[in-house]
């Protein structure tokens, strides 16, 4: 019996191998036909990409529409050559394949050339080659040979999935039928198992024995085991088994299996096929699929991998499973480290090379192919100097050496040289690469591109020393500006005062409202320069160092300056508590005086009430001059801090400078300055000051 078994499984096993060959062919075949679709459908679009590219540039004129027309070129080639390779079976037509380079050889030279035209000559030169429709029909002959060895191919393609299928179901015929065979010779077999049923029954003792033994070791190894049998039904769990599963302390014993072990893809969630179902049908030892997940009993996904065998009694029966499996996700966690890890070197926008001692190169990643200009495969194994800039060549050797000591090498900025002969600042970090053994094997080099840094730094240089001279320049101007001016509009007030006295009497009223006005204009031009000179000397007050005070005594002084003033105004003046701070105490009465003064000077018909605050926010001090004034309109609030800039004429008094003044001393003390206001609701004038500088608590 078991020599005719053996005959029909070796007679299925042929017929099994004959139709399989026949579905593999099929399959193969079917594979090429997809193939040739693809490239087919690739190479077209290809030229498509080139067409659309080339008319970008000619519309434009822009050469960044040449980006996709240079790499379709590159394509095109290489799926016109795997093109050519596919098209060689028996049937095929290779000379669809020749004709078609040609004409794709055309189409390129047809767009070749109108490019050039475009760039050398002009527009109108490359539309006329154009306009001749050549391209048009190179393309539409392209197109329709494309579309002939494609309807082929699909033709192709029906076929050999009909092929496939067939010998599918020629295997699945010979399996049942073989099957059914053995079926038979099986219900055979069991019958004279029964006569060994008195020889079981003697060897029972040390079957049970043997078992012990078995079960005391399963349950000291790590990794889970659980024993089934031939229906699926757990017969033995190893305390292992029991925690991956979270069932505690719970007899498994008599449940299926898969009402514990659920398991699942880690990718498409779809339940993986029980693993005894697997054995018991193959007879073999298996393995789950990459990526399953086992679904613990308190719902705990944890990723595992696993093998399951059959076990067979004495006479070589499946009577049941055994299944091994451990939790792998520590070793799934350095996977996808190492993965990450790899992911960030490819794609890194810096360039990370890495090169044994003897400087050859043994990684290149995308960002070096972007910064030198040099393939991986064109760089890789070759000597790290050929980036040395002409007169860095002994710095490479040095820097190796330091490597081979074990230092590491960070931020050193040099040049080298890329495949175009273009030198390239770069910023260098180097470090020594170690084996498993701590050995020093290399060095991993990581080149950050600061070409444009370099630039920039040099062209901030150059304006910062070209600011600082046109500052010298128009600080040295406005002094100089300020007295050459004053001196003549003091000898023109004097003498028009002289004027006035002396022949006053003698003049008619136009005279002397003509004098007034000429007296009245030189003393408000001399009050503009005093302010212009004021505002220049706050602007380069810089040099001027900062000192810690009491902010109400700045306060205290500015009121004093403008005692007269708030006497003649009748001026409320409140003052909340102030801090301490770090600054310019006399640049700070300067500002409070200027606020102080604006809020009487654009008082309303009340008597001026104004209330000085300070306000702690975050990190800086908020100070607030509030009033009672006629207020400002709010398109005119970021107007009026500007330099002469002044809303009503000259119906009140001042320059337009104050304000100007005020936002230069705020931001000189890293701070800022607004005002709230509504016209006829008065307005509030707020600054801020670090806290940085400030020390101690607010004063009253």
């Amino acid at each position: 019996m078991l020599a005719i078994a053996a005959l029909i499984l070796l007679a299925m096993g042929g017929m099994f191998f004959r139709d399989w060959a026949q579905y593999r062919g099929a399959s193969a075949d079917e594979e090429h036909t997809r193939g040739i679709l693809d490239s087919t459908q690739r190479l077209f679009s290809t030229v498509q990409d080139a067409e659309t590219g080339q008319r970008g540039y000619l519309l434009t004129g822009e050469e960044k529409y040449l980006a996709p027309y240079y790499l379709a070129i590159q394509l095109a080639s290489g799926e016109m050559a795997k093109l050519k390779s596919l098209l060689t079976r028996t049937g095929d037509q290779p000379e669809d394949a020749s004709r078609l380079s040609a004409l794709l050889d055309q189409k390129l030279a047809e767009l070749h050339k109108t490019v050039e035209l475009r760039q050398s000559q002009s527009l109108e030169a490359a539309l006329a080659v154009v306009h001749t429709g050549r391209g048009k029909q190179l393309m539409d002959q392209i197109r329709e040979l494309c579309t002939g060895i494609q309807k082929r191919e699909y033709s192709a393609l029906i076929d050999a999935s009909r092929h496939e299928k067939m010998y599918a179901r020629q295997t699945e015929l010979v399996m049942i039928a073989g099957s059914l065979i053995l079926f038979a010779f099986l219900i055979a077999a069991s019958v004279m198992t029964n006569r060994a049923v008195l020889a079981r029954e003697q060897s029972l003792g040390e079957t049970r024995e043997a078992r012990d033994m078995l079960q005391t070791t399963l349950t000291s190894i790590g990794d889970a085991v659980i024993a089934t049998d031939a229906q699926g039904r757990i017969e033995f769990a190893n305390p292992t088994a029991r925690a991956l599963l979270r069932t505690g302390e719970a007899d498994l014993g008599g449940l299926p299996l898969d009402d514990v072990f659920r398991i699942v893809n880690e990718h498409t969630r779809a339940t993986v096929e029980s693993p005894v179902r697997k054995v018991m049908r193959e007879g073999t030892v298996v393995g789950l699929a990459n990526h399953t997940i086992l679904i613990a009993q308190d719902g705990t996904e944890i990723p595992i991998d696993d093998s399951g065998a059959p076990v067979r009694g004495v006479d070589g029966k499946v009577r049941g499973t055994v299944l091994v499996f451990r939790d792998i996700t520590e070793r799934k966690q350095v996977e996808e480290a190492t993965r990450l890890l790899a992911d960030v070197v490819e794609f890194s926008d810096d360039a990370i090379i890495s090169k044994d001692l003897n400087g050859l190169i043994t990684s290149w990643n995308k960002g070096a192919e972007r910064l030198f200009g040099y393939s991986a495969a064109e760089m890789i194994g070759r000597p790290i100097s050929l980036l040395a800039a002409p007169d860095r060549a002994g710095e490479m050797l040095a820097i190796l050496e330091r490597i081979k000591q074990g230092e590491r090498v960070e931020h050193f900025e040099s040049i080298r040289r890329g495949k175009d002969g273009r030198l390239v600042n770069v910023s260098l970090t180097v470090s020594p690469i170690l084996d498993a053994s701590g050995k020093i094997v290399g060095a991993s080099k990581i080149a950050r591109d600061i070409t444009e840094r370099a630039l920039a730094i040099k062209s901030i240089a150059q304006h910062a020393d070209q600011l600082a001279r046109s500052n010298a320049n128009l600080q040295q101007f406005t002094y100089a500006a300020s007295h050459d001016l004053q001196e003549p509009l003091r000898t023109v007030v004097t003498f028009t005062q002289l004027l006035a006295d002396r022949y006053g009497e003698k003049l008619d009223g136009e005279a002397n409202e003509f004098m007034s006005y000429v007296i009245s204009a030189a003393t408000r031009m001399r009050l503009l320069i005093t302010d212009l000179l004021t505002y220049s000397r706050t602007v380069h007050h810089e040099d001027v160092p900062l000192k810690e005070f009491a902010l109400k005594d700045a306060v205290d002084l500015a009121v004093h300056n403008l005692q007269l003033a708030i006497e003649e105004s009748g001026t409320a003046l409140e003052t909340g508590p102030l801090p301490t701070l770090h600054a310019d105490k006399v640049q700070m009465i300067q500002l409070f005086q200027n606020l102080i003064s604006n809020a009487i000077k654009y008082r309303s018909d009340q008597a001026p009430m104004i209330r000085i605050t300070a306000e702690q926010n975050g990190e800086e001090w908020v100070l607030s001059v509030c009033d009672n004034g006629i207020g400002i309109p709010a398109e005119y609030k970021e107007y009026v801090f500007g330099v002469f800039k002044r809303l009503h004429g000259n119906t009140r008094a001042g320059t337009g400078v104050g304000l100007a003044i005020c936002k230069s001393i705020v931001e000189r003390h890293g701070g800022r300055i607004w005002v709230e206001s509504e016209p006829g609701r008065g307005s509030t004038f707020k600054f801020s000051i670090s806290t940085k500088g400030a020390s101690g608590g607010a004063a009253g």
